[in-house]
């Protein structure tokens, strides 16, 4: 089966979406694009975090302080001060752990190319 090329899509797309927002005002339109770039710039930052959180998960875990601090673990103490179940804290060291030997994916996450669920 054929299937339409991206460009065809793309502007029968257009087309449809135009006939759709015909019913907006131009002003109101405005503000929702402006709304939407917001979105999108909140979750670019949100993925830009969760890969910062998920590198420093993984070396706290390799240090002293959960330990001084009488935790059973690295994940429990992350997981007491942070709000989230241990089973995400652990995840996240984890997968740092992980992204340390592997820099195209460690660089691909921070980019915001790829996303880890935990």
């Amino acid at each position: 089966m054929l299937q339409p090329s991206s460009q065809s899509t793309s502007q029968a797309q257009s087309i449809q979406c135009e006939s759709q927002t015909s019913r907006f005002d131009s002003a109101e339109l405005d503000v929702e694009r402006e709304r939407a770039l917001s979105l999108i710039d909140l979750g670019g930052r949100l993925t830009n975090l969760h890969c910062g959180l998920v590198a420093e998960s993984a070396l706290f875990a390799d240090g002293p302080i959960w330990i001084a601090d009488g935790a059973p673990s690295a994940a429990h103490w992350i997981a007491d001060r942070l709000d989230v179940c241990a089973a995400t804290a652990r995840e996240w060291i984890q997968v740092g752990r992980a992204l340390s030997g592997l820099d195209a994916t460690a660089d691909a996450f921070e980019q915001g190319r790829l996303t880890c669920a935990g």
